[in-house]
């Protein structure tokens, strides 16, 4: 008696779940992209020091600058190893679960972090600059090389049939956390179809060497947000972690970031021949430049 009293109020949990699903659909369904599925990861590194201030980012930061993406009316992937993220995410996306997957698993089946020795190997030469946590942190450092990876992924096992994919950090728009406006990323209508788009942040150099890039830690391109077609993603992803194997093999790494910038200068093309192109969008408008592309993208839905 009790285990059929058991499995009857399991049937009801579940109707009832899908019921307030199909609610959820029928509520928010007309107003999700259809053609832009965004991607995002947690990987838990612990408490570790960004730049030179003494700031730290903590598990709790992340956490709050996630509520972001409670509003936002794409089809959303979550790729994380924290249990904890996991269920928050979940709380977070409930009514619009039926738009969101989340992807709980060990980190180390990603590509990139299974190159977490060679990097460590690399930070740990003698005299080879610290900038946290980029040069101090290997972990880190693959996280930054994994963001194409998992979108990639995404793409290949269709988890949502969309033209255009997206990379956005977690804390991208930390500075609005607390809005409860629902919004819709829309990919650019100017968005050269043959590139992957990218925020500019500095301007870029051709002749700089690719070494002092990662050593004096320069940027071009920003690594928050990054968009295009499924196909394009899934072709430079394979072209990137041949670079980045490349930069290994000369004893340098750094974040995704300088690893974007030395593959287009000069020496990296004669050495890497990429074949797909940064589309670099530089910031128009007031406003944190690092996060421009993301409010670019950002329209805001009445839904009520």
């Amino acid at each position: 008696m009790y285990a059929t009293q058991h499995n009857f109020n399991i049937s009801a949990i579940v109707s009832k779940i899908k019921k307030e699903r199909q609610r959820s659909k029928t509520l928010f369904g007309k107003y999700v992209s259809k053609n832009f599925t965004l991607v995002t990861a947690y990987w838990d590194l612990g408490t570790f020091h960004k730049g030179g201030t003494g700031l730290k980012f903590s598990t709790d930061l992340y956490k709050n600058w996630a509520k972001a993406f409670k509003y936002m009316l794409n089809p959303l992937v979550i790729y994380t190893d924290s249990l904890d993220f996991k269920h928050l995410m979940q709380a977070i996306r409930n009514d619009l679960s039926f738009c969101t997957r989340i992807i709980y698993m060990n980190r180390t089946k990603v590509p990139a972090f299974q190159r977490v020795d060679r990097i460590k190997e690399i930070y740990d030469q003698p005299g080879y600059p610290k900038y946290f946590p980029n040069t101090v942190n290997p972990s880190y450092a693959a996280a930054q090389n994994a963001k194409l990876n998992v979108v990639a992924e995404t793409y290949r096992n269709a988890l949502f049939n969309t033209k255009f994919y997206g990379w956005i950090d977690v804390g991208y728009f930390r500075d609005i956390v607390d809005s409860t406006k629902y919004y819709t990323m829309v990919v650019p209508p100017d968005i050269d179809v043959k590139r992957v788009a990218y925020n500019q942040l500095r301007s870029f150099e051709e002749t700089t060497d690719p070494i002092r890039i990662f050593r004096d830690n320069q940027l071009w391109v920003g690594g928050g947000m990054f968009i295009g077609l499924g196909t394009v993603i899934d072709a430079f992803d394979k072209f990137y972690q041949k670079a980045v194997d490349y930069f290994l093999d000369l004893k340098v790494m750094n974040s995704d970031q300088q690893v974007l910038y030395s593959i287009y200068t000069t020496r990296g093309r004669q050495a890497l021949n990429p074949t797909i192109e940064v589309q670099p969008y530089k910031p128009k408008s007031a406003g944190n430049p690092w996060f421009y592309l993301g409010f670019l993208c950002r329209k805001i839905v009445k839904i009520f």
